[in-house]
């Protein structure tokens, strides 16, 4: 009856707030690097596929290249390290801005919520590339067809919510309880 009296517990250790970086609705959150990693993977084989099927593995990587060293990434159809890896580059950074702006928008984290997000940042992203990008000579616009940039771009979305669904799944910031 007077046990809790008697015998009280020992104070709880003071709480402290978490870091910015490990707030989920922050732009540095794990859930956008998440998010992001598996659109990048996604968006690098389906590069690697396209090339495959144009006779040349890496010329779509090579063309993601333009944006950074110009002219000079059109003419190279194999491997080269300096214009090679600066596509691959350009294919993570715009995979982790995709990641980061979906996760930034998503205000919920239901199902639909994150659908309707991812589409619409690869949506925007689309009709940005094909529209204002795809005027300029070079690059990816040049070298895929319309309907092979609309599969790249479709399975960027398709990711983009596959990596943010598996980003919001578990809870990175919670901490064991006792």
């Amino acid at each position: 009856m007077f046990s809790d009296v008697t015998n009280p517990q020992p104070p709880l250790p003071p709480t402290t707030p978490n870091p910015p970086d490990s707030d989920p609705d922050s732009l540095l959150s794990p859930h956008a690097v998440a998010a992001s990693s598996l659109t990048a993977a996604a968006v690098l084989g389906m590069l690697l596929g396209l090339g495959h099927r144009h006779y040349t593995v890496w010329g779509p990587l090579n063309a993601a290249a333009h944006p950074l060293i110009g002219e000079r990434a059109d003419s190279v159809l194999g491997f080269q390290a300096n214009v090679t890896l600066p596509g691959v580059a350009v294919v993570l950074v715009v995979s982790v801005v995709a990641g980061f702006i979906a996760t930034a928008l998503t205000s919920s984290r239901r199902t639909l919520h994150c659908a309707m997000t991812a589409f619409g940042v690869a949506l925007a992203g689309y009709v940005v590339h094909l529209h204002i990008v795809a005027r300029t000579p070079g690059g990816l616009a040049a070298l895929l067809q319309v309907g092979e940039l609309r599969a790249v771009y479709a399975a960027g979305a398709i990711a983009l919510f596959a990596g943010m669904r598996y980003a919001f799944s578990f809870d990175v910031t919670s901490s064991p309880t006792v």
